[in-house]
């Protein structure tokens, strides 16, 4: 049987498909200079009872995050403050910088309430990856750990690139930025 030649060229748009070029465009950057929609299953109270909506519903982020590719692998990280201890912390979430709650929180996008005996409490600046930040946050919250969206205009994206080289260059994989 004679073999049919292909319909479409190997390298063209069609070939390559949607993910690859998207993929293309979060190369160049485009990524980069959008808002993230996160994908959530939405569940809320009216008149005293839960119910699950009956569709999935797009929430607009504004948590800072940052988009990391490394070789064929793309995730995007979202910018938290949290009080966990990194024993709670998912194989991916990675920490920028630790030091008191009362030196982190100023990270945090919202206002919160000074309270004198959380000031000397332990608290990080952390990227959650965005595939496990359901669970993440489940997993702080379960343990009576605060999860707080850092603010957008202290930890924009030069912030989050430039605390994340620095993490991934330094000696030992333990140390965070200062």
């Amino acid at each position: 049987m004679k073999a049919s030649p292909p319909l479409r060229r190997v390298d063209s748009v069609e070939a390559l498909g949607r993910v690859k070029a998207s993929l293309a465009a979060l190369a160049a950057g485009a990524a980069l200079t959008r808002t993230c929609a996160l994908h959530t299953e939405g569940i809320y109270r009216s008149g005293g009872e839960s119910r699950r909506r009956e569709h999935t519903m797009f929430e607009r982020s504004l948590t800072p995050n940052i988009t990391v590719t490394i070789g064929h692998h793309t995730r995007i990280y979202f910018a938290f403050v949290t009080t966990a201890p990194t024993e709670l912390d998912s194989p991916a979430t990675v920490t920028l910088h630790a030091a008191t709650f009362a030196d982190v929180v100023n990270f945090a996008a919202e206002a919160i309430t000074f309270d004198s005996s959380l000031a000397s409490t332990p608290a990080r600046l952390v990227l959650v990856d965005a595939m496990e930040l359901a669970w993440q946050r489940a997993k702080y919250r379960g343990h009576q750990h605060r999860l707080l969206p850092a603010d957008p205009g202290l930890v924009g994206l030069n912030t989050l690139q430039h605390w994340l080289w620095q993490r991934l260059q330094s000696p030992t994989g333990n140390q965070v930025a200062a």
